[in-house]
């Protein structure tokens, strides 16, 4: 799930110094919220936006500290990054109109994170402020074309770990997505931002039935705002019956089954609820079958294997 740039997911240098304290530089995932390793997903069919959204990696230059008090592990970092990001986030898709040679050119942005953890508490805050794309006058009036993208998010996660089985997790979020003012107002759109926030909440709790052998489920409910730009562009033109304030839901049940602690077998079902498949490009918008189409929800099998 995490975006590469080429062959290049994560790369990068750390440097440990005194007193917990660390410093990385290269290409880093955000350190924002929860892997969806870390809250129970298996796939990128099962796991929740949220978790989708904050899976993004930045060139970055970031200092931090690691400390344990009474039992307690604390940290955070602050990181410089090279601004943009996964443009698909915002359908920001100038990079695919205009040549390598009008790059993206965003400008510096920041992450903020910090956490606390125990045993059984695991409470996270993190806050992202970046751009993407880029404002070229000359590609007006197109929309994407033209348009700097806003790319902010504060994201709040908590668990709660009651066994090794057994545990409820939750993240809450609000991303600022959407054109930036100055170049909504070139291609005369709305210069508010768009705001997108949502949250989920997972409840897993599993049995052990034999030594080595323990059985299992999960079920995570998601709903989240139905806001980028492509969604405020359409409802700005009347196109395709799109309106602002609609919501993406999803409802996922998880059963899985652990051989030792290294072999998970497992499968999904995801109840989707998505207010506009065609704008997600599921459902055509001309002809016979216009505004319809296959079922939204989908389901499948895994088998995992953790290394140590």
């Amino acid at each position: 799930m995490l975006p590469q740039q080429g062959a290049l997911r994560e790369g990068y240098v750390q440097f440990n110094l005194p007193a917990g304290a660390f410093m990385q530089f290269g290409r880093v995932a955000q350190p924002i919220g929860f892997t969806p390793e870390e809250a129970g997903s298996w796939t990128a069919k099962d796991a929740a936006l949220i978790q989708r959204l904050n899976r993004d990696a930045f060139f970055t230059l970031r200092l931090g500290l690691r400390s344990r008090i009474g039992g307690v592990d604390i940290g955070g970092s602050a990181a410089a990054i090279a601004g943009d990001s996964d443009a698909s986030k915002d359908y920001g898709y100038n990079k695919l109109f205009n040549d390598g040679s009008l790059d993206g050119n965003s400008g510096p942005g920041a992450i903020v994170e910090f956490y606390a953890r125990t045993d059984r508490f695991d409470v996270r805050f993190g806050y992202r402020h970046n751009e993407m794309g880029s404002k070229i006058e000359a590609l007006a009036p197109s929309y994407f074309g033209a348009g700097k993208h806003n790319d902010d998010a504060i994201v709040v996660s908590g668990q709660y770990r009651i066994s090794r089985l057994t545990r409820v997790l939750g993240e809450c979020a609000r991303y600022t997505v959407g054109l930036k003012e100055s170049s909504a107002l070139i291609v005369g759109s709305r210069p508010a931002p768009v705001y997108k926030n949502g949250c989920y909440v997972t409840a897993e709790a599993g049995l052990q039935i034999r030594p080595g052998v323990a059985i299992g489920g999960s079920y995570t409910r998601e709903e989240i705002d139905r806001a980028d730009s492509l969604i405020r562009y359409l409802s700005e033109q009347g196109l395709y019956g799109v309106e602002e304030g609609k919501k993406d839901r999803m409802s996922v049940f998880r059963f899985f089954m652990d051989l030792g602690r290294h072999v998970r077998i497992g499968a999904y079902y995801n109840r989707v609820g998505n207010p506009y498949p065609w704008v997600s490009r599921i459902y055509p918008v001309e002809g016979p079958l216009a505004f319809t189409g296959r079922s939204l929800n989908r389901w499948g099998l895994v088998s995992m294997l953790t290394l140590e």
